[in-house]
């Protein structure tokens, strides 16, 4: 959302440029404040990103470019669609074990 002001250009609160190579999708999650933003990339990785600092949150690497990118409703998945057409499902909840 950009407030229109013709008397200066509006600065990015965040720049995400973690990626290698172009970013093909985007989707910001719904929690307010407290939202999420996905991006895919032709570097073949999936970015979650905190909206309210412009922190990396994690980085899913992928055997092929990833050319689209979603949350579900609740936000405990991310679907990854391939440039193949295969859609990978992250869960964003699990637990890893050490």
């Amino acid at each position: 959302v950009v407030l229109l002001d013709l008397s200066h250009s509006p600065e990015p609160r965040h720049v995400l440029s973690r990626h290698s190579l172009p970013i093909t999708d985007l989707h910001c999650g719904h929690m307010g404040a407290q939202a999420r933003v996905a991006t895919s990339s032709l570097d073949q990785t999936v970015k979650v990103w905190e909206l309210s600092s412009g922190e990396l949150l994690l980085s899913v690497l992928f055997d092929m470019e990833i050319m689209s990118v979603t949350f579900d409703p609740s936000e405990y998945f991310l679907f990854c669609g391939g440039r193949d057409g295969n859609i990978f499902q992250v869960s964003l909840c699990s637990q890893v074990s050490t």
